[in-house]
């Protein structure tokens, strides 16, 4: 079987393990329990696997992630299809936070899979679900391009041309009952990984290939892809960082990529380990790009608000954006509709902070980000307020009279009473 670069999915582990500091991902955020000592001997003995859980032991320090998920994944998946894998995983998920953290790995592992089943992108594609971030997308993406590649675990077998050749219509084709936007982003986004790794962490040449894609929304997904497998290369000892700089490349690279890169550069800072007052006061440091890196910030701190602990982290946009504050807060509010493709994430996220005005600016990110990228429309946007915004649920309503689609009489009413 063809192999995605173990470097590339150990980085996406890697990331995860530190897009806290680690004075935020205190008392109930390891990974793995005292039975991961029998990890060695299972994988050793082809021991059967009965649950997501038994993958976890994969994610540990200094193991050879790629092959670990993926023969054990093949283990326990057997002849199951791969929408039946992805329902099993969201039903332990919901019960074990251990498998809700580690779970966007374990489907980039499943749509790897799902790629390797079809070799059809648009096939391989509609098998997958929106949960984790997407990631089941991101996986089969990834073995598309390494499936032409000789089977020795390196992409760098597809050239430059031939991989440029595929950029033009590799996301060109929406499968059937994909919110449009939302395929488009998560595809590039893809792109963007497996593009800087082909051309051996060379910005410059993964960036101008970005510039290939459809439109401008496509090609900033792929500069981010880009921006953020420059950390992930990091970690293995490739990415173009300094240790001394923690706002390098951006200061260096052309001023097209220079908004995306600010956007990312909040991930290496927090790979450098500076907390959120020291991020906050380089973000101030950034001009132009104030706003874009402080919703960095909120984005790369929200991710306690998956696993039910959103009240832990909600004071940090507030404590330290300043007058950025807004800008925070709807960085988290994106992402955190981002992993789950609906409100769940973003709207207790939002109901969890302290302030009565970010609180509404919160809401409103998350439904404008619902509607852009997801196409939900006024019945949808309230529905989530009814299921999801608890206490807030009228603050959520008053946001949702503001959208373009609501009706006059909720534009006045919000215009006059909105807290």
């Amino acid at each position: 079987m063809k192999r995605v670069p173990q470097r590339m999915i150990c980085g996406l582990v890697g990331l995860l393990m530190i897009v806290l500091p680690a004075s935020l991902i205190a008392h109930n955020d390891k990974i793995h329990d005292a039975n991961n000592s029998l990890c060695e001997d299972e994988i050793a003995k082809k021991t059967a696997l009965h649950s997501f859980a038994d993958l976890r032991c994969c994610l540990e320090p200094g193991r050879n992630v790629q092959e670990c998920l993926d023969h054990r994944l093949a283990n326990f998946a057997g002849d199951r299809e791969t929408r039946t894998l992805l329902d099993k995983l969201a039903t332990e998920s919901a019960q074990d936070t251990r498998v809700e953290r580690t779970c966007h790995e374990i489907v980039h592992a499943i749509g790897r899979r799902a790629f390797e089943r079809t070799h059809n992108i648009g096939t391989a594609i509609n098998e997958c679900t929106t949960q984790c971030q997407a990631g089941c997308y991101h996986g089969t993406i990834e073995r598309m391009f390494f499936a032409d590649a000789e089977d020795t675990g390196s992409m760098r077998h597809i050239t430059p041309q031939e991989l440029r050749t595929k950029i033009r219509t590799a996301c060109s084709v929406v499968p059937a009952g994909l919110p449009e936007q939302a395929f488009h982003i998560q595809c590039s986004h893809g792109l963007g990984h497996a593009l800087l790794y082909t051309f051996d962490y060379q910005l410059q040449q993964a960036l101008e290939s970005c510039d290939l894609l459809r439109d401008i929304v496509d090609q900033r997904s792929c500069y981010l892809g880009v921006f953020m497998e420059n950390v992930i290369g990091k970690i293995e000892g490739d990415g173009d960082l300094k240790e001394d700089d923690p706002l390098y490349p951006c200061t260096v690279v052309s001023d097209k990529y220079k908004e995306s890169c600010y956007k990312q550069q909040t991930k290496v800072m927090i790979f450098m380990g500076k907390t959120p007052a020291q991020i906050a006061r380089l973000c101030s440091e950034t001009g132009a790009y104030r706003k874009v890196c402080f919703e960095g910030l909120g984005r790369d701190t929200s991710e306690p608000a998956r696993t039910g602990d959103a009240p832990r982290i909600a004071h940090i946009c507030e404590d330290n954006a300043g007058t950025f504050v807004s800008d925070c807060v709807g960085g988290a509010a994106r992402a955190l509709v981002d992993f789950s493709w609906n409100a769940r994430h973003a709207y207790r996220y939002c109901s969890a902070l302290t302030q009565g005005e970010v609180r509404s600016r919160c809401f409103s990110v998350a439904q404008s980000h619902l509607r852009w990228a997801y196409g939900q429309d006024q019945q949808a946007i309230e529905e989530g307020c009814r299921l999801y915004a608890g206490p807030e649920t009228i603050r959520c309503f008053l946001a949702a009279g503001t959208g373009n689609n609501a009706p006059w009489w909720r534009k006045i009413f919000t215009s006059f009473f909105t807290p």
